[in-house]
């Protein structure tokens, strides 16, 4: 009886796309999302949405539960190793926020290559942050 080797399950070797989008508008912002055909979008403004439509009382969740909401979700979508495209929404354009979703990206997904990038409204001014990305998208 001949013994099969077992060979170690190879992570896909495609990059990631990981797309912030920013606007100061959530139905631009939602209108965008929709747009998209392709890629995993994770929207802060729905799951605030969800969570005060679940509570009783209809009270907007506090930023720890929101936040808690989107780590789970971005550790979820960053492990699937069929992920090539994120569209991750900031509440704001801020280095640190950003520095912190960027390591977490790091830390939980497999793909060699990562690409950062940023989508937002033309009346969005990316001083202080541009250097933080490697492209750029404007939409409307």
């Amino acid at each position: 009886m001949e013994v099969e080797e077992i060979k170690p399950i190879e992570v896909e070797e495609i990059s990631l796309a990981f797309n912030f989008v920013y606007s100061k508008n959530a139905i631009t912002i939602k209108k965008y999302l929709g747009s998209i055909e392709d890629g995993d979008c994770i929207n802060y403004i729905d799951i605030v949405n969800k969570l005060t439509k679940n509570d009783y009382y209809q009270y907007e969740p506090s930023d720890a539960v929101v936040s808690s909401y989107l780590i789970k979700q971005l550790q979820s979508v960053l492990e699937n190793v069929n992920t090539g495209k994120v569209f991750y929404v900031l509440s704001e354009l801020d280095e640190l926020i950003i520095n912190n979703i960027k390591e977490y990206v790091e830390e939980w997904s497999m793909k060699k290559e990562k690409e950062y990038n940023i989508h937002y409204t033309e009346d969005i001014c990316l001083n202080g942050v541009t250097e933080l990305f490697d492209g750029t998208k404007v939409f409307s």
